[in-house]
């Protein structure tokens, strides 16, 4: 866009010097003085004319296809001339107008996956800094700032307020060395020794093309410094997808080709050891400005390669498999509904499976999903989570889920798979009495997922009430129940209740190898994300109906800041999953050689569950920061992570007494149970187990349950 403004400037003296902004922040005035005419008048005046150079940023309603819109220009020049008193600059003023055709095509691309054009107040104050070693960070809006360059301390992109608003330059945070450090943003250049890395996740599974455009000023003059644009996929591998810009690129829209496996988008600027040199009567020492960021994504790809959209009704839906295993799927909504179909049988009638759906809004959207039967009866929802029972009065075939939004538009992430109707995997479950009925609390030797045939050794901590069948002045007697009604045949050597007294302000866990440790209040992460780049430290941070859900190959980084090496550290998770075979959550802490340390693997259990690592002897292999990373294999689910670190409090724990053990189809087991021998009660699909303990009453306000159940079990083949 070209356009001129004529003015004629009276000045005494000689030609002025300087430069000049307009009222307006986010525009530019360059100024070529090269007078076209000299002159003196009569009345002793000095005239020259001169041409300037008016950069400046609108923005456009998209809307407004194949439409002209005017915008007005007004602008205030402040010049300077060697013999303007007292440094006072003189102020010209002027106005002027010019007009923008919108000439978006619809059909041009599907959607705009983001776009960011930094016209908030996210500021460097709104981003968390985290220094000290390679790791040094910062996050805000979804974007990452990462400096891997010690030297010279660490810069930072961020938004920035020199020389235009609003737009993000590649070393606002920091200090530069050649000055004393004095802060970048003051000496208005960039730092030598930067390695600064601004990276932003994206999702481009639903789309079959993309592109990347952005506005870019770049100013750069040694050759050894350069700007670059990368992708990044699963694998966390980098592909660099665009030129070494080295080089001056003042006001260009660039456009770059994102494969739709990209993961994230990464921009990289990197200086040597060297301060940059000067261009002959150029300072190009300013670095890298970036602008007016979007993703655009071609031809809508609902359900991950279909290159198809998604039905707005049940006719028209887009089939997907479903399976006793959660799947991943995604799509995009604008303004229309997406539909889904997928098949019950009538084995998974009668099985009384569930029909489980988690569906993932975008950022600052609310989608919710619905479940129809073949018959159109909406069976649940609307909600973001679906977890719908099947009856024998439920008709098999084509079932539908419908997607759409309540405000906002965008990708969504929607898991769905069957769920065992009693609530979870295999294993064998645990029931409590809990004063009127039996209630399942959680399956039981979960580990034997992985045992390959050998006995395991399963703590649980009840989650349930366990409210005594008898209670008498001295001692009280406690019932439970072991049943199977998964296809699984149940092994059990041994089973063992343990009752642990503790203060009210006290709670208790266990751990993988039965150690009982305490906790009181675990403080959640600093921050804590995703592998996608998204904060999830809101889905983590209480005991509440908000979770994180993994799925296999993601993973939750978290940092618990500066921890003090000569306190116990515990770090209690709330999980929940159905236990797949060789499924696991791995727990890893960074060393202090930058590596992560497998510290423990659990295996989630079926229903919501709570976990404790003790990780105290992995202080002093750390950083100056605790930095722990939850690697999943399945779509497990997370609830609550925190670390405690209060001493280990006292505790009174009693082994109960077995008083008995009824088969439901072969009586007294009690013999089988009461010690590890060797000697199983075995239990098949639709058998159980009734156990009843006696234990002494406590003398503390708080009581909580521990099971203990060694023994195994192996899935049942072709019904044998």
């Amino acid at each position: 866009m070209l356009f001129t403004d004529w003015l004629t400037l009276d000045y005494y003296g000689n030609p002025p010097t300087g430069a000049g902004v307009d009222d307006e922040s986010s525009s530019y005035v360059e100024f070529e003085y090269n007078p076209k005419e000299h002159y003196e008048s009569a009345d002793g005046c000095t005239f020259w004319e001169f041409e300037s150079l008016i950069y400046t940023k609108v923005k456009i309603d998209r809307s407004l296809i194949q439409q002209w819109t005017i915008f007005p220009l007004d602008w205030t020049l402040e010049l300077w001339t060697e013999d303007s008193p007292d440094g006072v600059p003189t102020e010209v003023s002027g106005g002027l107008s010019f007009a923008i055709y919108n000439d978006y095509d619809q059909e041009d691309y599907s959607a705009t996956v983001f776009y960011d054009d930094f016209e908030g107040d996210a500021t460097a104050d709104d981003g968390y800094l985290l220094g000290g070693y390679e790791w040094a960070w910062i996050e805000w809006d979804g974007w990452f700032a990462i400096d891997r360059n010690e030297d010279s301390n660490h810069d930072f992109w961020n938004v920035t307020a020199y020389p235009w608003a609003h737009m993000v330059w590649c070393s606002q945070m920091g200090y530069h060395d050649a000055t004393y450090n004095v802060p970048n943003s003051q000496c208005q250049r960039y730092d030598t020794n930067m390695y600064a890395i601004l990276a932003r996740s994206v999702d481009l599974r639903p789309f079959r093309a993309a592109t990347l455009i952005f506005h870019l000023d770049c100013w750069i003059d040694d050759k050894d410094d350069y700007f670059q644009v990368f992708y990044q996929d699963i694998n966390g591998d980098w592909f660099n997808i665009s030129r070494k810009y080295n080089d001056y690129a003042y006001g260009n829209y660039e456009s770059l080709t994102l494969p739709t496996n990209a993961t994230a988008i990464i921009f990289l600027f990197c200086s040597d050891s060297e301060h940059p040199t000067h261009g002959a009567g150029y300072d190009f020492n300013y670095g890298v400005w970036i602008d007016n960021v979007e993703v655009r994504a071609e031809l809508p790809n609902d359900a991950i390669n279909t290159n198809q959209d998604a039905g707005s009704t049940a006719q028209y839906a887009l089939p997907i498999a479903i399976s006793d295993s959660s799947t991943n799927y995604a799509g995009y909504i604008n303004s229309d509904e997406d539909c889904y179909n997928f098949t019950v049988s009538s084995s998974a009638i009668q099985s009384l499976k569930r029909i489980n759906i988690t569906l993932t809004s975008p950022y600052g959207a609310e989608f919710v999903a619905e479940l129809y039967d073949p018959n159109g009866v909406l069976k649940a929802g609307p909600s973001n989570k679906i977890d719908y029972k099947l009856y024998a009065i439920d008709h098999s075939g084509n079932w539908t889920i419908k997607i759409y939004a309540i405000k906002g538009f965008g990708q969504y992430n929607f898991y769905i798979g069957f769920l065992p109707g009693g609530g979870g995997g295999g294993c064998p479950y645990a029931y409590v009495w809990d004063g009127n009925r039996f209630v399942v609390d959680n399956n039981i030797l979960r580990d034997s997922v992985t045992s390959h045939g050998t006995d395991v050794h399963d703590y649980y901590r009840l989650e349930q009430l366990l409210v005594p069948t008898y209670e008498g002045r001295l001692i009280s007697q406690y019932s439970l129940e072991i049943a199977e009604f998964e296809n699984e045949h149940s092994y059990i050597d041994q089973i063992k209740l343990f009752a642990v007294d503790h203060s009210p302000d006290v709670k208790v866990a266990v751990t993988l190898d039965g150690q009982i440790l305490t906790y009181k209040n675990p403080e959640p992460p600093a921050w804590c994300v995703d592998s996608r780049g998204q904060s999830q430290l809101t889905s983590i941070s209480s005991i509440d109906d908000l979770c994180y859900q993994g799925y296999a190959g993601s993973w939750l980084l978290l940092n618990f800041g500066k921890i003090n090496e000569t306190k116990p550290a515990k770090l209690v998770i709330r999980t929940d999953a159905p236990p797949l075979k060789e499924m696991s959550i791995h727990i890893q802490i960074l060393n202090s050689s930058f590596q992560w340390q497998t510290v423990e693997v659990i295996h989630p259990r079926a229903n919501w569950a709570t976990e404790i690592v003790d990780v105290t002897g992995y202080l002093n292999k750390m950083p100056n920061q605790l930095m722990i990373r939850l690697c999943f294999t399945t779509n497990h689910k997370i609830d609550f992570i925190g670390l405690d670190t209060t001493k280990q409090e006292d505790l009174e724990v009693h082994e109960a007494y077995m008083l008995l053990a009824i088969h439901s189809t072969k009586g007294n087991v009690r013999w089988k149970l009461a010690q590890n021998d060797n000697i199983y009660a075995e239990i098949v699909p639709g058998e159980n187990i009734k156990l009843a303990f006696v234990l002494p009453n406590s003398n503390e306000e708080e009581r909580t349950f521990i099971l203990y159940t060694e023994g195994r079990y192996q899935t049942i083949q072709n019904n044998g």
